[in-house]
């Protein structure tokens, strides 16, 4: 959505929003949180600017996988990675300061795809897009 007023694009998501913080996700498949785990819209979020500033998606191993009829596949393979974050996520963060050339922004990806969602990320994240003027 665009905000007129301050002549911002606004990314917002509508899709399986819930006021339960403790809610687990479900049927997200291509971008979101890894099934089973407490929805965290701050990994989301830091998919959706990668695949903005690259036009790729940071978890595919393919362009096909990026389709929505292997997003179940794309999915998966989040899941796998979130399982042991600690162990699997580091080489896909590597890749983002590899292709993402802003620092800024690479710092503000990175930082959304290790939050663990808590209420302290979201101020945290509210100070960086402010110190990077968006």
């Amino acid at each position: 959505m665009i905000n007129e007023e301050q002549d911002r694009a606004v990314i917002i998501d509508l899709g399986i929003a819930t006021t339960d913080k403790n809610a687990l996700t479900k049927d997200n498949r291509r971008f979101g949180s890894s099934s089973g785990r407490r929805a965290n819209d701050l990994n989301s979020l830091g998919q959706v600017v990668y695949k903005m500033a690259t036009g790729e998606h940071i978890f595919a191993e393919s362009k096909s996988m990026e389709r929505t009829t292997y997003a179940d596949k794309l999915r998966d393979h989040r899941d796998w990675i979130y399982e042991r974050p600690e162990e699997r996520l580091p080489p896909y963060l590597r890749k983002v300061e590899e292709t993402v050339k802003d620092n800024g922004l690479c710092g503000i990806i990175n930082f959304c795809l290790t939050s663990e969602g808590a209420d302290e990320d979201y101020k945290t994240l509210e100070a960086r897009f402010k110190e990077y003027g968006a």
